[in-house]
């Protein structure tokens, strides 16, 4: 018997030196989630949601989703 598996939204992960920054694909970091801002092994926002006068805004528009990305200004 195989066990169904639910997949869900993919994280995005945004990293530079020892800072760490985990949100869901629309940017929110839900509360009891393990996304979060961390560094240095210690989190420090545990829950993170924008909303203006109590609702959140409408997405009106977006580049289409890269798996990576790459910051230009920085150098190896």
């Amino acid at each position: 018997m195989i066990d169904a598996v639910q997949v869900g939204a993919a994280n995005v992960t945004i990293n530079r030196n020892d800072h760490v920054l985990v949100t869901q694909p629309d940017g929110r970091v839900k509360r009891g989630s393990d996304g979060g801002f961390y560094a240095r092994d210690t989190r420090f926002v545990s829950s993170y949601e924008l909303t203006l006068a109590g609702k959140r805004p409408q997405l009106l528009n977006a580049p289409g989703a890269h798996p990576v990305a790459h910051d230009p200004g920085r150098r190896p």
